[in-house]
């Protein structure tokens, strides 16, 4: 991957207010409801920008499932999360949610 810097004067550029600044997109898993859980759990996120996000259950020892893997719009949003038809044992596990280079992650308990 190659990176390609343009420098240019200020001269150069006719309309300083159409240049719009880069934002990093910020995400925060709000709650995860109930936690402990035994069949089913919701995962209420936000993010502050249109763009694909990736929410992913973790376990202890790093083995990944995805559970979502789609492009939502900017705001709070909520994800439904069956513990029961992942057939998930008892135990901690990471719920990882992903937006470019943004993450961010809380734990969940499954109890039996």
């Amino acid at each position: 991957r190659h990176v390609r810097f343009i420098q240019t004067r200020a001269e150069d550029v006719k309309d300083i207010g159409q240049i719009s600044p880069i934002r990093p997109i910020t995400i925060s898993i709000d709650a995860i409801t109930p936690n402990p859980t035994t069949a089913a759990a919701i995962v209420r996120y936000h993010i502050t920008d249109d763009t694909r996000v990736v929410l992913s259950v973790v376990d202890a020892i790093g083995r990944e499932s995805r559970v979502l893997d789609s492009r939502v719009f900017a705001g709070t949003h909520e994800v439904d999360l069956s513990v029961a038809t992942r057939e998930l044992p008892q135990g901690m596990y990471r719920i990882v949610l992903r937006a470019g280079v943004a993450s961010d992650a809380k734990t969940l308990i499954v109890v039996r």
